[in-house]
């Protein structure tokens, strides 16, 4: 169905939801109305496909669908998605309807929250869920954290805006990035070099901009500088590669004395030397708060609740085809006790045991790993980077081009037996082993 303009203006329904008021204009290619439905309201996003070059709209569709998958993953402290449907060939996803505005909100207006060392850890929070589901946010700042009640932080747009603001990295047929992402005030210099920006689905890169967003709230400023002009960008850029920053008693007495090394840490240039998870920097600086939460709020299990005796199998969680499931123990190869996995080539289909999708990157290699079966132990599934094959005459392992990564940690020679709950990174696609 070829999408048709929406007008706001006249727009009065969008499915079995009645439209209140227009909430915001200022995202892409969508839009965000206030819907009600049954007494409740809600936040519907509305993405302008019509508007999208026709090559492009199966790529952004997916990823506004990536987007409403992310937000089905349960935490008190991100925005929840309810419902997801087409209205006139526009997909569109019914979301929580958070009243509050957003952290930018606060900040423009000068306020001051309750407690903001509560609220980074409620940030941390989110983000945590979302890493252990398989899913780096990618595009954290002010506007991207919205205030429930009681000033509970609530993360949005984790998807579509990765598309929409030309954050996502595309390669050529030399492997250079075509396209860089993120808002250039928060996003990591990894982003910007043109080798190295497929790191940028680490966890890292989220913790690097929650160190940005923390900084900016205390201060009032970018920890490299202003940022208004193309001349400001570049500057910027070199401070950040050099970590040229102003101290926060340039501008604030800070009076929680931890707030120095979470930054500081956070936003190193150097990926090794940032904090590695959010696991880390919550038992460093945090436990405390982490306890008080623990006894105050409900907190909801994320985990799948599976029982671990059953068949495992591997769950993309974030990629092309979200949700879709390898039953790996009914797939496997009796006489080797090997699975395959790599770049999906429909042009050279079944190459692999299991084949992962990959249309808007080009960082999964055709022969990118091997998963195999060991009965000998406990946990049974070996995972290695890269694969046994003959290259050009030459029988021999060859590793794959961007790695394999387990919890975030790139595998070495030895691979690693897998246990339930790890999560996977195969180029920009992540896989949870349930």
């Amino acid at each position: 169905m070829t999408p048709e303009r929406v007008d706001l203006n006249t727009l009065t329904t969008i499915g079995s939801y009645n439209i209140v008021k227009t909430i915001s204009t200022e995202g892409g290619f969508g839009d965000v109305v206030l819907g009600e439905k049954n007494g409740k309201e809600y936040a519907i996003k509305l993405l302008r496909l019509w508007e999208v070059h026709p090559e492009e709209r199966k790529s952004v569709t997916a990823r506004f669908y990536r987007e409403f998958e992310a937000g089905s993953i349960e935490s008190p402290y991100l925005v929840k998605s309810y419902e997801c449907g087409e209205y006139k060939g526009n997909p569109f996803h019914a979301m929580e309807f958070v009243p509050h505005g957003s952290l930018r909100d606060i900040m423009d207006k000068k306020m001051q929250l309750d407690n903001p060392v509560l609220f980074a850890v409620q940030v941390l929070l989110g983000l945590q869920t979302l890493h252990k589901n398989g899913v780096v946010h990618r595009d954290l700042k002010p506007e991207n954290v919205l205030i429930g009640h009681n000033q509970i932080p609530k993360l949005t747009d984790f998807g579509i805006s990765g598309f929409m603001y030309s954050r996502e990295t595309k390669t050529n047929w030399m492997g250079r990035v075509k396209e860089m992402f993120g808002t250039i005030a928060y996003a990591p210099p990894e982003q910007f070099d043109q080798y190295k920006a497929f790191t940028a689905m680490r966890p890292t890169i989220d913790i690097f901009s929650f160190g940005i967003m923390i900084y900016e709230y205390l201060t009032d400023h970018y920890p490299f500088g202003n940022i208004d002009s193309a001349e400001d960008v570049i500057l910027y850029k070199n401070r950040m590669k050099k970590k040229e920053y102003d101290p926060l008693s340039k501008y604030i007495q800070a009076n929680d004395s931890r707030w120095a090394d979470i930054i500081d840490k956070s936003i190193d240039p150097d990926i090794k030397k940032r904090w590695q998870s959010i696991d880390d920097l919550l038992k460093k600086h945090f436990r405390e708060e982490m306890d008080t939460i623990k006894y105050s709020q409900p907190q909801i299990n994320t985990k799948l609740n599976k029982n671990t005796s059953s068949e495992p199998e591997l769950i993309i969680m974030n990629g092309e085809e979200p949700k879709r499931k390898y039953p790996i123990s009914r797939m496997l190869n009796s006489n080797t006790g090997i699975l395959t996995i790599g770049y999906f080539n429909p042009s050279i289909p079944n190459r692999n045991n299991i084949e992962i999708t990959e249309t808007n990157t080009s960082y999964i290699s055709s022969f990118h790993a091997t998963l195999e079966k060991h009965d000998d132990n406990k946990n049974s599934w070996l995972l290695r980077d890269g694969q046994w094959r003959n290259n050009n005459g030459e029988w021999g392992w060859y590793n794959s081009t961007n790695g394999t990564l387990v919890n975030s940690q790139k595998l070495n020679a030895n691979g690693k037996y897998l246990e339930r709950g790890d999560i996977i990174t195969i180029g920009d696609t992540t896989l949870k082993f349930e």
